[in-house]
C-alpha cells in the first residue's frame, strides 16, 4: 500500500495504519486479551512503526494490558513459523494470550505452527493480522484481520495519477484511508 509523502508539494494516498493498530488491539483486548504480543518489524519501516503506535495507544487506554514487541527482519510466513514456535516453547502462563501481526503472511505462520505446538487458537491466544489477503479468510482457523480499503484506496491512486499525468492540481493531495477491522475464527473466543 502507499505511504503518506514526507514533502507536502508530493501527493499521496496512504491508510491510516496508526488507527489499524488500534482497532486490532482494541479488538483483542475486547475478546479479554491481557498480554498481548506485536509481532512485526523492522520498525525502521513507517507502516510498522504506525502499526505499532496504534497498538501501544490502544494499551495505554486500556490499564492493566502489557504489550510485548517481538522484532522480526522480515513479513513473511516463515517468520511467522519463527516467532510461532518461540511462543509455543513458552510455559503457558509466560505466553501473550493475544497476538497482534504486523500483517496477514506472519500470522498465518504463527497460526500454524502454534497449532502444531498444541496452542488452540483462539482459546490460548486470540490473533489477528492485517491486510486481509486471501488467504486470511481460507487459513486453517479463518484469520481476523484489519482490511484497508482496496476498491476506494485503488480508485483514488488511478484519478491522482491521472491528475498528475494532466498536470492538474490535485483536489485532495494527501489522501488518508481508514482501514476496517474484519473479525473471524482467529479471535472469536469465549470472554
Amino acid at each position: 500500500m502507499g505511504q503518506l509523502a514526507s514533502s507536502p508539494a508530493q501527493p499521496s494516498i496512504s491508510i491510516d495504519d496508526v488507527l489499524g493498530g488500534f482497532l486490532a488491539v482494541t479488538h483483542l483486548i475486547e475478546t479479554g486479551a491481557r498480554r498481548i504480543a506485536f509481532v512485526g518489524g523492522p520498525l525502521s519501516v513507517r507502516q510498522v512503526r504506525d502499526r505499532l503506535e496504534g497498538a501501544n495507544r490502544a494499551v495505554r487506554e486500556n490499564p492493566g494490558v502489557t504489550l510485548e514487541v517481538i522484532d522480526v527482519e522480515t513479513r513473511v510466513i516463515s517468520a511467522g513459523h519463527d516467532v510461532g514456535a518461540a511462543i509455543a516453547a513458552r510455559e503457558p502462563a509466560h505466553r501473550p494470550d493475544g497476538v497482534f501481526a504486523v500483517n496477514d503472511l506472519v500470522a498465518i505462520g504463527m497460526v500454524q505452527t502454534l497449532i502444531a505446538g498444541g496452542v488452540r487458537i483462539p482459546d490460548d491466544i486470540a490473533l489477528i493480522g492485517y491486510d486481509d489477503i486471501e488467504y486470511a479468510e481460507n487459513a486453517i482457523v479463518p484469520l481476523t484481520s484489519v482490511r484497508p480499503p482496496h476498491e476506494e484506496f485503488g480508485a483514488a491512486a488511478v484519478d491522482l495519477l491521472l491528475a498528475v499525468i494532466d498536470g492538474e492540481a490535485a483536489p485532495e493531495p494527501h489522501l488518508v484511508f481508514a482501514p476496517e477491522l474484519v473479525a473471524r475464527a482467529s479471535t472469536a473466543r469465549a470472554r
